[in-house]
């Protein structure tokens, strides 16, 4: 046996005794719980976004090597969407919305007034309509951008057309 014939049972042996990877629900709730961070206290500190984005640069690379080293590979699947985890998204947009502005407010008001004296009134009014104007606009961007791209609709009808006519797909 020569020593190229060994090396890919060599390989194929080291990755069997690695561990089985996880599923994919703790990287989904990191990314949600991150999300949420950023998301609901922007206004308290603006620069956790930079942050994160840092920490999401490092973590690819961490990743890479782990998936790449640490970790059995697995089968690729095709999924169309996040699947249930886009609800918590949106759920966390809209609560984003309304924490952030209460934050303003309570902010600029020192919360040294009380809510229903008149000086408060017109604040409160501006911030329901505000907050108002800031999810038509959140649900106007939803509507246009929602959905799968018609290029990708497409091509998923072309592999599917070549497929049931029995072509090799590349």
């Amino acid at each position: 046996m020569t020593r190229s014939n060994t090396v890919p049972i060599l390989c194929q042996q080291r990755e069997a005794n690695l561990e089985t990877p996880d599923e994919l629900f703790g990287d989904y709730f990191e990314l949600l719980r991150q999300f949420t961070q950023i998301v609901v206290f922007a206004t308290a500190f603006p620069l956790g976004a930079l942050l994160a984005a840092l920490n999401n640069v490092l973590e690819v690379y961490s990743d890479t090597y782990k998936y790449l080293n640490n970790q059995k590979r697995v089968m690729p699947t095709r999924a169309t969407r996040i699947g249930s985890w886009i609800f918590g998204f949106e759920i966390l947009s809209i609560l984003g919305i309304i924490c952030n502005l209460g934050i303003l407010v309570v902010e600029r008001s020192g919360a040294q007034t009380p809510l229903a004296s008149p000086d408060t009134t017109g604040e409160l009014l501006f911030v329901f309509i505000a907050e108002h104007f800031l999810l038509a606009i959140r649900t106007a961007v939803q509507i246009h951008l929602g959905g799968v791209p018609k290029w990708i609709l497409r091509d998923r009808f072309a592999e599917k057309e070549r497929r049931n006519r029995g072509e090799k797909l590349d």
